[in-house]
């Protein structure tokens, strides 16, 4: 029947058909595992290995021609998707989420512990920047744990860059949770 009238039964939205599609796999899968990869490892050196999932959606959109939110755009889920298919082959690729809500996908092999986690989300509310004085404030800690956090984020992960041109103290930079503009 479904020949008869030329609809294939087995093609779905994305090109890897209909059981693809309802599996995660096919080749729409794995092309856009492949393209997340290669924007992981082009930013990695300015974001230390971790990208908010809404910057990889919009380099991932700008890398395909395709219009955010228009037609064949790539979703969230489509992103997680992914990153699944990516799991076997142990990269490392994790899509990790902050107690702000906000997605980041990591991409390096490294956990977050959760007082990176907690800086992290602070830095994304204040535009990117953090200091001591914002983790002691925010989350209760003394200015030593907040100090070896940050030494910690820059020296041992390079997950931010310093600036020590401040008059209160040095501010951390996180590129990871600041918006690019290319």
């Amino acid at each position: 029947m479904c020949a008869a009238i030329g609809v294939d039964p087995l093609a779905g939205p994305r090109k890897g058909g209909w059981w693809a599609e309802m599996l995660g796999l096919g080749d729409w899968q794995y092309e856009l595992g492949v393209q997340i990869v290669d924007i992981c490892v082009s930013t990695r050196e300015r974001n230390g290995g971790i990208i908010e999932m809404g910057e990889l959606i919009r380099l991932l959109s700008k890398l395909r021609g395709v219009a955010e939110g228009g037609e064949g755009s790539i979703t969230e889920e489509d992103v997680v998707r992914s990153i699944k298919t990516l799991a076997p082959l142990g990269s490392g690729y994790e899509v990790v989420q902050l107690e702000s809500g906000k997605k980041m996908v990591r991409s390096v092999v490294k956990e977050l512990d959760n007082d990176q986690a907690a800086a992290l989300g602070i830095a994304q509310m204040l535009g990117g920047f953090i200091d001591v004085s914002a983790l002691v404030d925010s989350q209760g800690w003394t200015p030593e744990r907040a100090k070896t956090v940050l030494e910690n984020m820059l020296i041992r992960d390079g997950l931010c860059w310093i600036d020590e041109q401040e008059e209160g103290g040095p501010s951390y930079w996180v590129p990871s949770v600041m918006q690019w503009q290319d």
